[in-house]
């Protein structure tokens, strides 16, 4: 063991205490104040796994002449795995001392490195643009995507073959969910800054039945809610769930509903993101882009929070799919950029391990959404957002490429 190793293990052995978190795992009941140090200090309390706290902690000790406080907040940093720029390390350095950088510099180098080993899976070619959703039908043997820009969803068939399954007068298409029982695709549609202009949209789901020919139905989201879904989730008993990224709220569409509910409120999540069933399908797991994870109870909404060892960085997840009674993420809104597995407690109410899959691969873009297929993960390894802007026009200086879905052997 180096130097500088053992004495950033030694440094970090017992962090500076932040106020006492609360007996009860609940979910907080309003938004969170995060206008002052002592506001965040006790934010990141409540929320030991949010790297974006520690950040927020960071630079307003660095504002308010705190050292301690920094120094406490770059080594919880380094600890969960987060990067830190070089510049920010220089700033950051700076402050709380070059020898205290040093220690903690050869961790946050470890946090970088790439590992993993997916592969090519198959390509959509670039005439599609801007692909965000997977979803696999089990019967059919068969891989589906969504796009944003062309609004339509593809039958995909590798390497590079992609035929269009359905259009029509939807919104941008975004994440999907496949019911094996009803032989449903069940695909969220919204309007964004890069959905094509003057066109007919909706705000909703669209159900599409693969084993069939009828025409798609469309299922509206509630009237008044300017909703901005974008992920889904598909109960045992045919219960449909819809995240709203932007606001926060989650819908719900039962079994022969003609229109959403809504289920969660806005503003309860800063930003949810991707969902997954528990085993026993009484809880619903939702990644929150800012805060972490938290397990809503299906019956009553009830909200706790899922929180692991202080060590682990669980914000900033987009992804979040089932595998095995663990939870696999892509975790997009963090640097660096990861794919995990999470190894859920046997109640299902803790993280227990972390395991880093995949991290900083240079043929990413910025992956996206995913799907399990047997022992694999399927996943859009670079959507190319950056591409596209208002309407969805392309940008001219980025003109549009194939886009990769690569495949990850799960472990």
């Amino acid at each position: 063991m180096g130097l500088t190793i053992g004495l950033f293990l030694a440094a970090s052995s017992a962090f500076a205490e932040l106020p006492v978190q609360p007996a009860s795992t609940a979910w907080p009941g309003t938004e969170i104040a995060l206008g002052s140090a002592q506001q965040i200090d006790a934010a990141a309390a409540l929320f030991p796994n949010s790297s974006n706290l520690q950040r927020r902690r960071l630079g307003a000790a660095m504002e308010g002449g705190d050292k301690a406080g920094a120094l406490d907040a770059a080594r919880r940093l380094a600890a969960m795995g987060a990067s830190l720029s070089q510049g920010s390390r220089t700033r950051v350095g700076a402050f709380i001392g070059a020898d205290a950088m040093a220690a903690l510099s050869p961790r946050f180098d470890a946090n970088i490195a790439p590992t993993g080993a997916s592969t090519l899976f198959t390509t959509v070619p670039e005439s599609h643009r801007l692909i965000e959703g997977l979803m696999w039908d089990s019967r059919a043997k068969r891989l589906y995507a969504a796009t944003v820009v062309d609004r339509q969803l593809l039958a995909l068939t590798p390497p590079n073959g992609a035929t269009v399954a359905a259009a029509g007068d939807f919104g941008s298409l975004f994440g999907g969910a496949y019911d094996p029982v009803r032989g449903k695709l069940w695909i969220a549609s919204a309007s964004i800054e890069q959905t094509p202009r003057n066109v007919a949209t909706f705000t909703g789901l669209l159900a599409v039945d693969v084993r069939g020919s009828a025409k798609p139905a469309t299922i509206l989201a509630p009237a008044g809610s300017n909703a901005t879904l974008g992920d889904i989730a598909v109960a045992a008993d045919g219960t449909v769930y819809a995240s709203d990224g932007l606001k926060g709220g989650i819908y719900r569409c039962r079994p022969g509903c003609a229109q959403l509910e809504t289920f969660i409120a806005p503003g309860r999540f800063f930003s949810s993101q991707g969902m997954v069933l528990s085993r026993d399908q009484k809880w619903l797991y939702v990644a929150d882009y800012r805060y972490g994870l938290a397990a809503v109870e299906r019956s009553t909404g009830r909200i706790t929070r899922i929180l692991g060892d202080e060590t682990m960085m669980l914000d900033g997840i987009d992804a979040l799919v089932g595998y095995n009674g663990d939870l696999i993420a892509i975790q997009n809104g963090v640097g660096p950029v990861r794919i995990l597995r999470l190894h859920l407690s046997k109640t299902g109410d803790r993280v227990e391990r972390l395991d880093v899959l995949e991290r900083g691969n240079p043929a990413w873009g910025e992956p996206s959404l995913c799907v399990v297929v047997g022992n694999r993960l399927l996943y859009v390894a670079d959507p190319q957002w950056d591409r596209y802007g208002d309407g969805g026009v392309a940008a001219a200086d980025k003109p549009a490429r194939p886009t990769p879905i690569r495949a990850l052997r799960l472990r």
